[in-house]
């Protein structure tokens, strides 16, 4: 890991959490290179908790 890089969460890397960025956005070009349908799922959980969280801290608040 690069000193200084920052570290991305990944809710799902199983565990490894706190990637490098580069190292999460490969496993996931990687995924998305052998199964886009569950790439597909994985990007959508994403952006909904994201948007529940910009909702919740910002409109709701």
């Amino acid at each position: 890991m690069e000193r200084g890089k920052p570290l991305s969460p990944c809710p799902f890397a199983g565990g490894r959490k706190n990637l490098p960025i580069s190292a999460w956005e490969k496993e996931y070009t990687a995924l998305k290179a052998e199964n886009q349908m569950l790439w597909v799922q994985r990007m959508n959980n994403i952006r909904s908790a994201a948007m529940e969280i910009v909702a919740n801290d910002l409109i709701y608040c």
